[in-house]
């Protein structure tokens, strides 16, 4: 009962597909901040987000090789929009979450596709140019609408050479769990 006093938006009557579709844009806004930010932050990069970029391959058990730190952080997000912003039905949530999960699942996956395709969703190749190797920024949203908007988008013709930090970085959890920084070697 207390909940819908706290949303900013109570959209629990909406059409279930509508719901997705505005709780799929409000989703990946709130991702574009978040994982921007924990980019930029030295220490939000170390407490939660350096783990899923040590992978020395980009392939879909990237797609869930998160610090539970970094887990809390996404789970947070969801919260966030789904319960505070947005109050959408638990069906349009569920048809996010599972649309969401697949961008997750497909960016990482180790597959070469049509360039066209990045304009829709961040594609594997786009991905990788976010993992790469010394560079580990732009397209931080799985619709590149964002990354255009904010002018981080990349959509390459081929996978970028190396990905991850080094040769043994993703080995190297227990550190990672201390927060100590191991991108640089």
């Amino acid at each position: 009962q207390w909940l819908p006093s706290t949303q900013l938006l109570n959209l629990a009557e909406i059409n279930v597909i509508t719901g997705a579709a505005i709780g799929i844009l409000i989703y990946e806004l709130g991702m574009y901040t978040w994982h921007r930010l924990m980019h930029t932050s030295n220490l939000l990069w170390r407490v939660l987000h350096q783990m899923h970029h040590s992978a020395e391959r980009l392939d879909t058990y990237g797609a869930f090789y998160f610090s539970p730190f970094d887990m809390v952080g996404w789970t947070l997000l969801g919260t966030v929009c789904f319960s505070f912003i947005t109050g959408l039905p638990p069906q349009s949530v569920t048809i996010v979450l599972l649309i969401t999960n697949f961008f997750s699942i497909f960016q990482h996956a180790n597959i070469k596709t049509p360039t066209w395709v990045g304009y829709i969703i961040q594609r594997p190749e786009s991905h990788a140019v976010h993992h790469a190797k010394g560079v580990h920024a732009y397209n931080y949203s799985d619709l590149p609408l964002f990354d255009i908007v904010f002018g981080t988008f990349r959509n390459p013709a081929r996978f970028v050479e190396e990905t991850g930090f080094y040769q043994g970085a993703s080995a190297r959890v227990k550190d990672m769990l201390l927060f100590k920084e191991v991108d640089k070697g």
